[in-house]
């Protein structure tokens, strides 16, 4: 038997710095376990998150060259080391840079590309004032069998820290927007599979503008609807590119949204969308900074060992990042970093038990799965989470709960 809950809409933007998939991740990673993935192409993105301001990010694999030139002006030379060679931006401006890595030392790790400290691979830094808040877009363009990832750095050069972001969705290039407010970062140019060579590095600044699909947190955005859908104010409303209130407000917090479940049965439960909810609670196996949860109360008929998974497509019961395709899934769909776990006792507070959590902090697995068992009668509860307030850690999704009686 399926089941079906009333649709919650689907999420166009959400928050920055993290991207997701085989192609793009943030910096966080298990050494800063307050983070997850990066942000992906185009059509959406997500609002600001911790650090230094950090903004929605979009982008895609590019296709070399393109991108914001800078004409005929000298190109900055990225140097081997921090601080870097020193960009200044102001919007409406571009700087190209460009350079090698191949003889630089390998000084930086990135989470998305080079992830092994040691000489694999070559890195050079630039850094990039700006000097009002915008649409960041660097356009790498790398040469021959290099394959170029971006690391932006939010907080400091030498080291990765929560709210970076690392971008790797192309072998042929990548084009990446984020939202940057006034102020110093640090732009990594490095390699993923030990690979090193000639590139260059098209670095611009435009003014936020709601419908851009990027979320600039720093001008007061909290999505960004690239299409018009039902949990971000349009552009043009007076509360345009911030969020509509929660459609389900029992998801918001305990005591949950109520789900009945008889013995031997499996239910569908969606589409949801976590994308405009709090963040209120957090699981033991990943942490949380920031991420949307939403809260589901199960109530079993009989005793027996409840399944709940999260991450599949309702529509082929696969899982959601293989329907878009991984790197080509975008920020706001049904790809995202998501934390799944289970309680008893209460819903929160010093009475709760955790009896299961489900995270994994590689993000090879594209689903999360909790078990565990139940008593006819009581209740349950099982939160929908991500670690991170970020790009890839909100969007629709599906519940799918069975309650097995089997001896």
């Amino acid at each position: 038997m399926r089941s079906y809950s009333m649709s919650v809409g689907a999420m166009v933007a959400v928050v920055p710095a993290l991207l997701w998939s085989a192609g793009c991740s943030n910096e966080d990673d298990p050494d800063h376990p307050t983070g997850t993935p990066s942000s992906s192409s185009g059509a959406s993105s997500s609002t600001g998150g911790s650090g230094a301001q950090g903004g929605g990010g979009s982008g895609t694999g590019a296709s070399g060259g393109g991108g914001a030139g800078s004409g005929g002006a000298p190109v900055v030379e990225g140097t081997d080391t921090c601080p870097g060679a020193s960009v200044t931006l102001a919007p409406g401006e571009a700087v190209k840079g460009g350079g090698t890595t191949t003889g630089a030392i390998d000084d930086y790790t990135t989470f998305c590309g080079d992830t092994q400290a040691g000489m694999d691979a070559g890195d050079v830094v630039f850094q990039v004032t700006t000097s009002a808040p915008g649409t960041f877009r660097a356009v790498l363009d790398d040469v021959g069998a290099f394959d170029g990832v971006v690391s932006i750095r939010r907080d400091t050069c030498e080291a990765r820290a929560p709210n970076d972001e690392c971008v790797n969705l192309g072998t042929d290039g990548e084009d990446y927007t984020t939202d940057l407010a006034a102020g110093t970062y640090w732009v990594v140019v490095d390699g993923a599979n030990a690979t090193a060579g000639d590139f260059t590095l098209d670095m611009s600044l435009a003014a936020a503008v709601c419908g851009d699909g990027v979320v600039n947190e720093s001008t007061g955005e909290e999505c960004d609807p690239v299409t018009s859908d039902d949990t971000c104010f349009p552009p043009g409303d007076p509360e345009e590119c911030t969020f509509q209130p929660p459609p389900v407000a029992s998801l918001q917090t305990c005591p949950g949204y109520e789900v009945a479940i008889a013995g031997d049965q499996s239910l569908v439960l969606g589409p949801f969308n976590n994308g405009t909810y709090n963040d209120d609670q957090v699981g033991s196996c990943a942490g949380d900074v920031g991420g949307r949860d939403n809260v589901f109360q199960f109530a079993p008929s009989e005793s027996g060992l409840m399944t709940v998974v999260l991450g599949n497509d309702a529509a082929n019961g696969q899982p959601w990042c293989d329907t878009c395709g991984n790197d080509a899934c975008t920020d706001g769909d049904g790809c995202w970093a998501f934390t799944l776990y289970a309680r008893e006792g209460a819903c929160d507070g010093g009475s709760a038990v955790e009896l299961d959590c489900a995270f994994d902090p590689t993000f090879v697995e594209k689903t999360a799965t909790v078990e565990f068992p139940v008593t006819g009668g009581s209740t349950y509860w099982v939160i929908v989470d991500s670690t991170y307030d970020g790009p890839f850690t909100a969007g629709p999704y599906y519940l799918e709960a069975s309650l097995d009686t089997t001896p």
